[in-house]
C-alpha cells in the first residue's frame, strides 16, 4: 500500500520501524506516541527501556514520560532545567521549587515594600540636629553637617539597595493556568443524541465495521479505542455527515448541534489565516478574535496574521479549540484530541469537558486523558 493510503498511526508506526531498525546511538523521537495504539505504545516504552543507547524524546504524553525516562529537561522562558527521575517525579520536585521560590518572591516584595517606605520617610520626615545647650555654635553646625550627611549616606544606601533590586526583580514563580476554557451549548431536546442503527464501511475488500449499533447519550462522554487502522477515524467522520455509510442509518435528534476536531486540523484551508477564517466562519473583527482569545485564555493572538500553512499543528490546534467553544455544540466528536497539544492547554481542556453538559465521543490512545474522561469506553 501506498503510504498516503494508510493511517496516522500506521505511517507512525512505519517512521518508528525506520528509526529503530539500525538501533542509533542516539535516538530522537518527537511526539512518538501520538497516533499509536495501546499495543504498539506497551512495545515501544518496552524497546526504549531495554535498548543501550541515548534517547531524547519531546512529548506531552503523561504515562509515557513515566514509564520510559530517567530524566527530564524543561524548557521554560528560554531556559533549561534539568530534573532526575520520571514525570511524577518531575511534578514533585516542581512543586518543592516553587515553594522555594514563592518564598524568595515574597521576601523580595516585602522587602522592596520597606525599603520604599523607609526611602519615603528619610526624605519626607527630616529631623533637625538639638539646638546647642550652650554658646558653642560652630560645634552646632558641625554636628548639622555631620547629621546631613548621615541621613544622605543611609538614604543613598537604601535607594542603592532598591534600584539593585528593581534591576533584577523576581517573577511569580506560581505556573500559569487557563481558566476561561469552557463550552456554552445548546442543550439536547431529549436524552438521546444519536443512533447507530446496523451502520457498515469497508474500502474495497477491507470491511472496517458492520452490523454496529450503538446510541450516544446526554451526558455520554465516549471514548474510541482500536488498533491503528480499523477504523476509528472514519467511524467519526461517518457520524460526523462527512464520509457516507455503505449501509446502516445514523439517527440524529433535530437538535443536535455537532462541532468535530480532526487529529492533524487538516480540514481548514491552510491559505487562510486565522483571522480570515474567524471572520468568514463567526462574523468575528480582529478586536473581537482577540477578546474571545483571551477570554478563553488561549492566547496565539501573534499567529493571527499568519497562514495556517505555517503554523505547527499543536498551534493550529491551540487555535481551533476556540472554533470548538464559539460553534457551541452540545456533541462533539474529536479525534486524537490530546495530540499535539501542551501540558497547560491540555489539562485546561480536559475540565472543560468534564464539565461539558452534552456528549462527547472521542478517539484517544492516552491513557491519562481515557482514565479522567471515560464513563463508557468502545473498542473497535
Amino acid at each position: 500500500m501506498k503510504m498516503q493510503e494508510l493511517s496516522s498511526g500506521q505511517r507512525t508506526r512505519i517512521a518508528l520501524a525506520k528509526a529503530l531498525v539500525d538501533n542509533p546511538d542516539l535516538l530522537l523521537l518527537d511526539e512518538p506516541t501520538n497516533h499509536l495504539d495501546q499495543e504498539m505504545q506497551s512495545f515501544l516504552q518496552k524497546t526504549l527501556i531495554s535498548r543501550k543507547g541515548a534517547t531524547v524524546i519531546v512529548s506531552h504524553d503523561r504515562r509515557f514520560l513515566n514509564q520510559t525516562c530517567n530524566h527530564l529537561i524543561e524548557l521554560e522562558s528560554g531556559k533549561l532545567t534539568c530534573y532526575t527521575g520520571n514525570y511524577d517525579s518531575f511534578l514533585q520536585k516542581k512543586e518543592k521549587l516553587i515553594e522555594k521560590q514563592m518564598k524568595e518572591y515574597s521576601d523580595q516584595q516585602q522587602e522592596r515594600t520597606a525599603l520604599k517606605q523607609k526611602i519615603k520617610e528619610t526624605t519626607f520626615s527630616k529631623k533637625n540636629p538639638k539646638l546647642p545647650t550652650d554658646r558653642n555654635f560652630m560645634a552646632y553646625d558641625r554636628r548639622g553637617e555631620y547629621h546631613q550627611k548621615s541621613i544622605k549616606h543611609n538614604l543613598d544606601a537604601l535607594k542603592s539597595r532598591l534600584d539593585e533590586i528593581e534591576a533584577h526583580p523576581l517573577l511569580h514563580p506560581c505556573p500559569k493556568s487557563i481558566k476561561g476554557l469552557y463550552f456554552s451549548h445548546k442543550p439536547l431536546a431529549t436524552a438521546i443524541a444519536i443512533e447507530c442503527d446496523r451502520i457498515r464501511k469497508a474500502f474495497g475488500d477491507k470491511i472496517l465495521f458492520s452490523e454496529f449499533s450503538k446510541t450516544l447519550k446526554k451526558n455520554d462522554r465516549i471514548i474510541l479505542c482500536g488498533p491503528n487502522g480499523c477504523g476509528k477515524t472514519t467511524m467519526l467522520q461517518c457520524i460526523a455527515g462527512i464520509v457516507p455509510l455503505d449501509s446502516g442509518i445514523i439517527r440524529k435528534n433535530p437538535s443536535v448541534k455537532i462541532a468535530y476536531l480532526d487529529q492533524e486540523v487538516d480540514r481548514i484551508p491552510k491559505t487562510l489565516t486565522p483571522l480570515r477564517y474567524f471572520e468568514d466562519t463567526f462574523h468575528l473583527t480582529e478586536q473581537e478574535l482577540r477578546r474571545q482569545l483571551h477570554m478563553a485564555a488561549l492566547g496565539g493572538v501573534e499567529l493571527l496574521n499568519r497562514p495556517f500553512s505555517t503554523l505547527s499543528t499543536g498551534q493550529r490546534k491551540r487555535i481551533m479549540l476556540l472554533s470548538l467553544v464559539l460553534e457551541k455544540p452540545n456533541v462533539l466528536l474529536l479525534d486524537e484530541p490530546t495530540n499535539h497539544l501542551d501540558l497547560l492547554t491540555l489539562e485546561a481542556f480536559e475540565k472543560a469537558l468534564l464539565t461539558f453538559e452534552g456528549t462527547i465521543l472521542a478517539v484517544s490512545h492516552d491513557q491519562t486523558f481515557i482514565d479522567k474522561i471515560a464513563t463508557e469506553i468502545w473498542q473497535l
